[in-house]
């Protein structure tokens, strides 16, 4: 159950003479005026080159093609109906008194909202850079601009008087998790990291090209969810590498990758084309942030914590 209302804000920053915008979701202390989820696309917007009604198109032609629906499969009215529904979220609410553990996470603003939102109610603050970063050279520099992001975001989350720096963890999702397992490798103050479907031990992602690889320097719990295609695929050596407790969710059931970003949210919760499907989806995610939420609070899971999960089987390796 949740405990606290959630807070929204940009915060537009200047570090090392470059602009530097950071989302931030935060236990807040109003809930009037919510935002409305379409809120959180339109922020890709701000001073990018694409406007808001062709960022809106595109989401929906997105969200057609990854859950393979014909074009047109979901209506405007369905589609704009889905983005003006309300969100947890209230635009700049005040901050509650205290200090809360950190969250840090690479994504673009919009596709963990139902995530970061839900982590936020929860007593956490969870924030990200949205900023574009430039494409890489080369192989060995696949995943430096967003890892050097993250640096630069924790460097200046760690200063805000609000967060409890003794709490501070690290979250990624498919290709966002790359950054924030170097971060991991490169900094004493993260305490544990979440991996959800991300390939951070996959021979495609070329994890070990890049100079942050450093696997001895990772020492921190290591939540680990993987769908049966990664559960197969990944490096056993990259895996057996890290030498921290692993503690691998693998999923149970077949769920779309994106049955846990902004598109399932609305394409399972407030469209109605996915039937059974929505039903599972919706079950799994609603489970996986408990389990996730038990794991942030005392970096670690017990096969009693889940023993009775329909939708992922822990292993723990030590």
């Amino acid at each position: 159950m949740s405990n606290y209302h959630v807070g929204f804000k940009i915060i537009d920053e200047k570090i090392e003479g470059k602009p530097f915008k950071i989302c931030v979701w935060y236990p807040g202390e109003e809930r009037n005026n919510q935002m409305k989820l379409g809120d959180y696309v339109d922020i890709a917007s701000t001073g990018g080159t694409e406007d808001k009604t062709t960022l809106r198109s595109e989401l929906k032609s997105v969200l057609e093609m990854v859950f393979d629906m014909s074009p047109g499969a979901i209506s405007q009215d369905v589609f704009e109906a889905a983005l003006n529904s309300n969100v947890w979220a209230v635009k700049d609410a005040p901050i509650i008194k205290g200090k809360f553990p950190l969250l840090l996470i690479d994504a673009e603003p919009s596709v963990l909202v139902s995530t970061t939102e839900w982590l936020a109610s929860n007593g956490f603050v969870v924030a990200l850079p949205a900023i574009q970063y430039p494409s890489p050279a080369n192989d060995n520099t696949l995943y430096e601009g967003p890892t050097k992001g993250l640096e630069t975001l924790l460097s200046y989350m760690s200063k805000q008087p609000y967060i409890d720096t003794t709490r501070i963890s690290v979250f990624g999702f498919g290709g966002g998790a790359l950054a924030a397992f170097y971060l991991a490798m490169q900094s004493s103050k993260i305490r544990s990291m979440i991996n959800v479907e991300g390939g951070i031990f996959m021979p495609a992602s070329k994890t070990t090209l890049s100079a942050d690889y450093k696997p001895a320097q990772f020492n921190i719990p290591l939540m680990h969810v993987t769908n049966p295609y990664i559960t197969e695929n990944e490096s056993k050596q990259e895996f057996d590498a890290v030498r921290s407790t692993k503690y691998q969710l693998a999923e149970q059931v077949r769920l779309q990758h994106h049955d846990f970003t902004l598109y399932g949210r609305i394409v399972n919760g407030l469209t109605n084309l996915r039937g059974e499907d929505a039903t599972i989806a919706t079950e799994a995610f609603g489970e996986l942030h408990q389990y996730m939420l038990i794991f942030l609070q005392k970096n670690s899971l017990s096969s009693e914590s889940i023993e009775k999960s329909k939708y992922f089987k822990l292993d723990i390796i030590k």
